[in-house]
């Protein structure tokens, strides 16, 4: 036998840039935009949160959260 090939899905996780606060991933099956949504509830600043990423490392893929309150465009 030549090799047996192993894949392992990587775990996501989210950053909130304006509080340094990281989640882990709350359903695996959810979109970043989704996730965003749920956590909202709890955190409102990330209501319109741009979604920045995914950055991809190699024990996890990272999303990160960057508010847009305060920030004149």
């Amino acid at each position: 036998m030549i090799g047996e090939m192993h894949v392992e899905q990587l775990k996501r996780e989210f950053v909130d840039k304006k509080t340094s606060m990281t989640f882990s991933d709350p359903n695996v099956a959810w979109t970043p935009d989704q996730v965003r949504n749920f956590l909202a509830d709890q955190y409102a600043h990330l209501t319109n949160a741009t979604i920045r990423g995914p950055k991809i490392f190699p024990d996890k893929i990272q999303y990160e959260f960057e508010s847009n309150i305060g920030v004149k465009g």
